[in-house]
């Protein structure tokens, strides 16, 4: 492996998580821990198809100050990625969240940001675990970026949709390399585009590659049709939630276009039962922590400490700056409708 992805895995380590309690199915699921324990945690989840990886720079910067903990759900990065008698679900990885947060790193109280797939998992552990959407919930603040938390209005690439489709999944992910994968598919979800000699091309590669990553994809992708299924209800517990939550996307996705952004916003998060906040990165893609990950380590810092903006505005005067879109939350707009 190269040097950036090495290092990241050397410098985690594996807790056993047995899903849904069955011994047989035991997985070692890779981890990372950067930071001050006694400082406030943040927990950060991350998307398909790729690995905890995604967040190494926001990481590193956000550990100066915060607890920062993350891994690799089953089937991603360095943890377990079997082939036959395991389901990949969403609901899974929402309990392995709630098993990682009270059992493994022990945190009283956190934030949770998400991005890709791993808003899925965010909201499902909302739903299916209540206690983390009421008033008293360990969770603090919940953090949304990019990713299609509303399928209708998804712009599955043709890579995707060819995984998915249970005639061409098996010959689609047989026919890609990780180096593929990594240039092709993952390259232009970032602003500039990552081109093939970059070390984080390189290192997401290696990643892509280590175990069973691509023999897992057809497996894997799996996770659009449960969130097909369930995602008006997952959506309609982040509406009731208590919870502060913040709304951040990077406005060049085209995978996850803006448009899902403001259908949420607009739909589920102005009226919720919380203050939320809708911001978006001019400067960012997709991967909006790779591309801007100092301004949305400042918008992490910035909700943490309720100092936000009341009204839209830029938050410097930079062209690439966070722009505040709208605050919402009963607080500031009376009941919900």
């Amino acid at each position: 492996m190269v040097d950036r992805a090495h290092a990241w895995q050397a410098a985690g380590q594996s807790f056993t998580w047995c899903p849904q309690g069955r011994s047989g199915d035991a997985l070692q699921i890779f981890y990372r821990c950067l930071g001050d324990p006694t400082s406030p945690a943040i927990v950060l989840l991350h998307g398909f198809p790729t690995s905890s990886y995604d967040f190494h720079l926001l990481a590193s910067d956000l550990s100066t100050d915060h607890y920062v903990c993350l891994f690799d759900f089953p089937g991603y990065g360095f943890s377990d990625k079997p082939l036959k008698g395991y389901t990949y679900t969403l609901r899974d990885d929402a309990r392995l969240v709630d098993f990682f947060v009270q059992q493994i790193v022990s945190l009283q109280r956190f934030a949770l940001l998400t991005h890709d797939r791993g808003d899925s998992v965010g909201l499902a552990l909302l739903a299916d675990f209540p206690a983390y959407r009421q008033q008293t919930s360990p969770m603090t603040h919940h953090f949304l970026t990019n990713g299609n938390i509303y399928l209708p209005l998804a712009n599955l690439t043709d890579f995707q949709q060819a995984l998915r489709d249970p005639q061409t999944s098996q010959t689609t992910a047989a026919a890609v390399t990780a180096s593929q994968l990594a240039t092709t598919f993952l390259g232009p979800l970032f602003t500039p585009p990552l081109p093939p000699d970059d070390p984080e091309t390189s290192a997401l590669t290696d990643i892509l590659a280590y175990g069973s990553g691509l023999a897992v994809l057809p497996a894997t992708i799996k996770y659009l049709d449960e969130r097909a299924q369930a995602e008006v209800g997952w959506l309609e517990s982040l509406h009731e939630s208590f919870i502060p939550t913040t709304l951040i996307w990077g406005i060049h996705d085209t995978v996850a276009p803006i448009r899902v952004a403001n259908y949420v916003w607009a739909t589920y998060l102005r009226s919720q039962a919380a203050p939320s906040a809708y911001w978006v990165l001019p400067g960012a893609n997709h991967y909006l922590q790779h591309d801007q990950p100092a301004a949305l380590a400042h918008l992490v810092r910035l909700s943490l400490s309720e100092q936000i903006p009341t009204d839209p505005m830029n938050l410097t005067n930079e062209p690439s700056a966070p722009v505040l879109v709208e605050r919402g939350g009963l607080p500031h707009h009376g009941s919900a409708p």
